[in-house]
């Protein structure tokens, strides 16, 4: 039985769990987004909860985020159909497998802080072609139910075009032709370390025409953290170009900067490189909580810059930039008193 890329994982278990389900949107022009997400955590005591974010980005300001959490049972994730209820938040997630579409899907909620009070009504579908089609970092799908790597991470719309409207205390956003995705993720905990990032590049239009994932992550084996172990996968027009090759560090070269990461892999399908950076003024920092309580602490830019240069193998080569279409998250063990955590 294939399991679609949105169907929950989570089965109570004594081993402890996390699991999340996000979606981000950005404006193709102008400097504005908005993150969302629904998480299920069950703590090694037994103890279980849902979690509903939201942040939101605006070229030159400090981003907003807020979060409601409730106990596990008084929320709802469908077990066949990806919708899910937190309080007053909604998400409705589309079914995804290899070669299949989400189909079309959407949220709605409010959350409310001190001074700020976010709420959202937005609808969404994947983008024509194989840039709307599910797309998985690991090498084989054989990986994301296996034993390695413990955490698992898909992208069951990589691009989505996004509307609807986002009311940020008493400021209307009208969302149209935004440019958004859709990913999923779980575990027993968190990494221990990590960079990821996600950037959709527009044509003059606005529209979508290329779209790169990525990773260089950290983790505990043996009582050792690992080297940095990367993939990337990059998308155009109708042409996938893969870097999956975890485990081969003579083929990859990476580094984790201040809210900057840089990668260059080498793999059958020619070579490539990526750098993105994050500006500090507009960098939110989300705490996230392990099972056995310990927490990890997400930088979290969804406004960073980005360039991408590939050279497949037996074609001509490209460069894609942008200035504030991509996502950019690096998780450390270490709070950074620079940002105070927000949610």
């Amino acid at each position: 039985m294939v399991v679609h890329d949105n169907a929950r994982r989570y089965q109570p278990t004594p081993n402890g769990h996390y699991e999340s389900w996000f979606v981000r949107a950005n404006h193709p022009t102008d400097g504005r987004a908005v993150w969302l997400k629904a998480t299920i955590l069950h703590r090694l005591d037994g103890t279980a909860v849902a979690e509903a974010w939201c942040a939101v980005f605006k070229e030159g300001e400090r981003p907003r985020a807020l979060k409601t959490t409730v106990d596990f049972v008084d929320a709802r994730f469908g077990t066949r159909d990806p919708t899910v209820e937190i309080g007053a938040c909604r998400f409705d997630f589309g079914v995804a497998s290899a070669g299949r579409s989400v189909g079309a899907g959407g949220c709605s909620g409010e959350l409310a802080g001190d001074d700020t009070t976010l709420k959202w009504d937005l609808s969404w579908r994947p983008a024509d072609g194989l840039l709307g089609q599910p797309l998985h970092l690991f090498p084989t799908r054989r990986m994301i139910d296996g034993f390695f790597p413990r955490n698992k991470l898909v992208t069951p719309a990589p691009v989505l075009l996004v509307a609807g409207t986002l009311v940020i205390s008493d400021e209307t956003i009208e969302l149209d032709g935004w440019l958004g995705m859709q990913g999923h993720n779980w575990g027993r905990e968190h990494a221990f370390a990590y960079a990821w990032g996600h950037v959709t590049f527009a044509d003059a239009a606005g529209q979508p025409v290329c779209v790169a994932e990525g990773f260089s992550g950290r983790i505990k084996l043996a009582g050792r953290t690992t080297p940095h172990l990367s993939a990337l996968v990059v998308r155009r027009g109708d042409r996938e170009l893969r870097f999956d090759r975890l485990v081969d560090l003579w083929a990859q070269d990476a580094h984790v900067g201040d809210m900057a990461w840089r990668l260059r892999l080498r793999g059958r399908d020619g070579e490539a490189s990526i750098e993105m950076r994050a500006r500090p003024g507009e960098v939110v920092c989300l705490g996230y909580e392990n099972p056995d309580k310990s927490m990890a602490y997400c930088l979290n830019s969804k406004l960073s810059s980005c360039e991408l240069r590939v050279n497949p193998t037996g074609e001509d080569g490209f460069v894609c930039r942008t200035e504030n279409l991509a996502a950019l998250e690096i998780l450390t063990r270490v709070a950074d008193r620079r940002y105070p955590v927000a949610a």
